[in-house]
């Protein structure tokens, strides 16, 4: 059987396909020189990898490394029962998640040394903690699934490689043993070594530094005037913000004491209130990396001088059709956001934001619903709550 692959030359996903194609005894004839035309005739993605089947097209990397596998004439590559096949697309899946889409963070490294130091030490560490799940598996197994080696091996062992070989030091690895063991066995495999490229070896220094960049020296820069909002203190209000603050942080369950007294205190001539949901939610696919995004967003608002004393804000992560999203409320002293924010705050262009009609009871229940984090609705049908931050407390 011969199949042609458009593919990207010498990746990590080109080199796992073809690894896969020569155990499967499929002829795969890999196109790295290809225009968007001919992406778009076989992936409705519009992007490399691509197969082209009898059938139709295929994209996406395990799906066409679970075609291959089936459609081989020799080694039982994607498992020899059902319940086996089922736990080799539990751990393709298991890699996606936890390895593959947060490991985008880290390789290759020039992304890593430009990423937000916190938002990779974070990253890393929660890899690490993944990783432990596969390391504890093989070291009571020889392979991940089964008696033979599948396209969960080739596929978790070519994800998980760079990470060892490029990214982490020797005091990452100490705890990895066994799995260090597992990713030496499968990618020694002759088919698969002739596509790796070379000897695993391990990264002698890891590139992630030990503490964040340090701030420049006042010499060595102008002094600039940071955006402050301190004056929106001066409005006069009914409502101190410090004391809603107060009874919101200390008042569990947060319905209904709370909220009866933020909207019996609500000053609607010194305050406004907006709803806000980011809009690109179908990058949010891992939760800890969507939390990160509004972690991040907070971060910069924090630079704006006063902008924690004078707004309060609660943001919850609501899952719902394989997504993550980002949805909340945020209360800000003045009848609009503070412009110092809105023109130095780029996040803001990310979110969609809509002003809340304190008369509109939907509204309300909606705003209350955002503060406790519970909602009988599902937050107006927008998910299932899994997580969530508040700023200003």
């Amino acid at each position: 059987m011969a199949l042609t692959l458009y593919a990207n030359d010498n990746t990590w996903q080109t080199n796992a396909l073809r690894s896969i194609a020569r155990y499967a005894g499929v002829v795969l004839n890999v196109v790295t020189n290809f225009s968007d035309s001919d992406i778009a005739a076989v992936s409705p993605a519009g992007a490399a990898p691509a197969l082209v089947t009898p059938h139709g097209g295929l994209f996406q990397t395990n799906s066409i490394a679970r075609y291959i596998a089936r459609n081989g004439v020799r080694a039982p590559l994607y498992g020899e029962t059902d319940f086996e096949i089922a736990l080799v697309d539990g751990w393709l899946d298991w890699t996606r998640e936890k390895v593959e889409i947060p490991s985008k963070v880290l390789l290759p490294v020039e992304t890593l040394l430009a990423t937000d130091y916190y938002y990779m030490k974070a990253t890393v560490e929660t890899l690490l903690e993944d990783l432990k799940v596969i390391n504890n598996h093989v070291g009571r197994n020889t392979w991940l699934v089964g008696r033979h080696m599948s396209i969960a091996d080739v596929i978790a062992a070519f994800t998980i490689a760079p990470l060892f070989t490029e990214v982490f030091g020797k005091n990452h690895i100490k705890p990895f043993n066994s799995l260090l063991r597992w990713l030496k066995t499968v990618l020694d495999q002759p088919g698969v070594a002739h596509y790796y490229g070379g000897e695993f070896v391990l990264a002698k220094q890891s590139p992630i530094p030990n503490n964040p960049p340090k701030a420049q020296k006042k010499d060595d820069v102008k002094e600039e005037i940071a955006p402050d909002v301190s004056y929106l203190f001066e409005i006069p209000t009914t409502m101190d913000i410090n004391d809603w603050k107060t009874k919101y942080a200390n008042t569990k369950p947060t319905k209904p004491d709370a909220t009866n007294w933020f909207w019996e205190h609500y000053d609607a001539n010194a305050y406004c209130l907006y709803f806000f949901h980011y809009k690109f939610f179908n990058e949010c696919t891992v939760q800890f990396k969507t939390s990160n995004l509004f972690g991040g967003f907070l971060q910069r608002s924090d630079g704006i001088k006063g902008m924690a004393r004078a707004t309060c804000a609660s943001m919850v992560i609501l899952q719902e059709g394989g997504f993550f999203h980002i949805y909340g409320v945020w209360l800000f002293k003045g009848t609009e956001m503070p412009a110092a924010w809105v023109e130095n705050t780029d996040d803001i262009n990310y979110y969609d934001w809509e002003r809340v009609d304190i008369n509109n009871a939907e509204h309300r229940a909606l705003v209350d619903d955002y503060w406790s984090w519970e909602s009988e609705t599902n937050f107006g049908g927008g998910g299932t709550v899994v997580g969530g931050k508040t700023y200003g407390l």
